[in-house]
């Protein structure tokens, strides 16, 4: 969460952030990739409300399949995000 506050504090509105297109480094940083889709802004589509809703799938992301596969204690290897 705390990489999209760096991201859209630039005024980057990335359009497709998925755990398919977040990568955490061994030293526990994360690392957000794949901007083809993204905008920035002056853009129109890039406001405080787009910027509001994609932070808001990100939580809900984080907190209906992330969380809990690490509070099951699986590794990386053993998940698939293939809903998303």
């Amino acid at each position: 969460m705390l990489a999209v506050e760096y991201m859209h504090g630039a005024g980057v509105y990335h359009r497709d952030l998925y755990p398919r297109n977040t990568l955490v480094r061994r030293d526990g940083h994360v690392v957000i990739i794949d901007f083809d889709m993204s905008r920035t802004w002056p853009q129109k589509d890039v406001n405080r409300l787009s910027l509001k809703r994609e932070k808001e799938l990100c939580w809900s992301i984080y907190y209906q399949c992330m969380l809990t596969d690490k509070l099951m204690g699986l590794t990386p290897n053993q998940v698939r995000y293939g809903c998303w």
